[in-house]
């Protein structure tokens, strides 16, 4: 069992809290946050809780070490035990560092180099015109 509430209060800073139900054992019961970020896994922080079979509650922070890309907004948070999903945020609305500029297709390319060379006529032909 696992409950998560994320939220982004300032850039690059990811608050959550959460709840989970630790197994009964000895030590602590280990877990974790996954982020990912248009669908790479891009961070983790592992997480424990005492194995006494109780219901624990977590609050941190957590600051992301790169940029979010903004092909997609935001990223994925998860909270994983074992490899199961226990509870996750999809997107989580997080922004942080440098902007895309998303990349011309073919087409588009190659009409933006006859666009250039069409100004780059233009304006030799006026300063031929005025000397």
């Amino acid at each position: 069992m696992g409950n998560l509430v994320v939220s982004s209060p300032a850039n690059c800073i990811v608050a959550y809290s959460l709840q989970v139900q630790s197994e009964t054992g000895a030590g602590n019961d280990s877990f974790e946050l996954q982020v990912y970020d248009d669908a790479v896994l891009v961070q983790t922080q592992a997480l424990s809780a005492p194995a006494d079979g109780a219901v624990h509650s977590l609050a941190a922070t957590l600051r992301l070490e790169q940029p979010v890309s903004q092909a997609n907004p935001g990223v994925g948070i998860y909270l994983v035990d074992s490899g199961a999903i226990l509870d996750f945020v999809d997107p989580a609305d997080v922004t942080c560092g440098f902007v895309e500029i998303p990349t011309l297709d073919t087409a588009g390319a190659l009409l933006l180099g006859g666009l250039l060379f069409a100004s780059a006529l233009v304006f030799m032909r006026r300063r031929r015109r005025t000397t």
